[in-house]
């Protein structure tokens, strides 16, 4: 049997789960990292953003439109590569969480093609 081939909704999912996991990787670093208490709840919400747009995404039905979907994902993808780059040449804790922070605002627009499907 020939496997499926991925579809956006799939595709979508893989890349919020990516995201999710890519901050959890991290977390422990990034919050010594922190240096107020402003940048420690940025990081502890883009975090429980992840999660939460990973778990709604799991529950939604098949998007329809796949072009819009796939050019976020493509979006969110280059911002998780961008975050990783900056966490592994120790940049400054702002521009990660600012990073992260435009990573959850991609995921919260696929959400939203999603829910529209």
């Amino acid at each position: 049997m020939t496997p499926k081939p991925a579809n956006s909704f799939d595709t979508a999912v893989a890349a919020l789960l990516a995201q999710k996991v890519q901050i959890e990787n991290n977390l422990l670093s990034l919050q010594a990292a922190c240096v107020n208490d402003s940048q420690r709840k940025a990081l502890a919400d883009s975090y429980h953003s992840a999660v939460a747009q990973y778990e709604t995404a799991l529950t939604m039905a098949l998007v329809t439109n796949d072009a819009a979907v796939q050019s976020n994902v493509g979006q969110i993808s280059t911002i998780q590569q961008q975050v990783q780059d900056a966490i592994d040449q120790a940049a400054a804790i702002a521009g990660i969480l600012n990073k992260i922070a435009t990573g959850i605002q991609i995921g919260t627009s696929i959400l939203k093609m999603m829910a529209a499907a």
